[in-house]
């Protein structure tokens, strides 16, 4: 069966919350907190397959994962994995005179 048209959710992921810290060691002074991680982003990939939107029959929400809050001493916090959806395109025959 072809599918020709769909309709689906995508969210891209929040970044990570940075860390409120300070330096526990002795002459040393200042902030110390982590930045927070990147969020997932979410990329469309344009491809020939006609059958590339089966894959969107049941599944209609996509979400890429948070990243990770920042935690003290500089620690960062981990970015999230990305998402790639492939969805087919459309070729037009152009013929030049």
């Amino acid at each position: 069966m072809l599918i020709d048209d769909i309709k689906i959710q995508v969210t891209a992921g929040a970044g990570g919350k940075g860390a409120v810290a300070f330096n526990k060691n002795m002459m040393s002074l200042g902030p110390v907190g982590g930045s927070g991680g990147r969020g997932g982003s979410v990329y469309v990939e344009g491809i020939s397959d006609l059958g590339a939107l089966n894959k969107f029959r049941f599944k209609k929400e996509f979400k890429t994962e948070d990243g990770h809050d920042g935690l003290p001493q500089f620690c960062d916090g981990e970015n999230a994995g990305d998402l790639i959806l492939k969805i087919p395109v459309h070729q037009l025959n152009r013929h030049e005179p």
